[in-house]
């Protein structure tokens, strides 16, 4: 039951980015993909994480992740999701509810992990 009812909160979860919080996001791998040095035409990591492909394990990706949560300030230097910030940029189009359990159970991450490492973890979770 526990495995079914997480199943089905993350189907929730990522099948549920508003047109502005998509918007967000584009603006801010925009950024992170002109500052990491990205060539746009190679891997088109924006569309894998608003896919939800939890296929993609390349570092670089890992890496953008990272830049694009510190960029909307979701995310500090270490990795470490700051959750007032994640739920004010997720509640629209949430069920509040279901968005916290998601919260509080992808936001624990691996101690002594790489910051990358956390936050890949907290994107394949959430």
């Amino acid at each position: 039951k526990l495995v079914a009812t997480l199943l089905c909160l993350v189907a929730v979860a990522q099948a549920n980015l508003t047109s502005k919080q998509k918007a967000k996001l584009h603006s801010t791998f925009v950024n992170c993909t002109i500052s990491m040095h990205i060539p746009e035409d190679t891997v088109h990591y924006e569309e894998h994480s608003i896919s939800g492909d939890l296929a993609l394990k390349d570092p670089l990706f890992k890496r953008a992740i990272l830049c694009v949560m510190r960029e909307m300030k979701v995310a500090n230097e270490t990795g470490d999701i700051d959750l007032p910030r994640m739920r004010e940029y997720l509640r629209d189009g949430h069920d509040e509810k279901t968005m916290e359990e998601m919260l509080k159970i992808c936001a624990k991450t691996e101690e002594g992990a790489a910051p990358e490492d956390k936050i890949y973890q907290f994107y394949r979770c959430y």
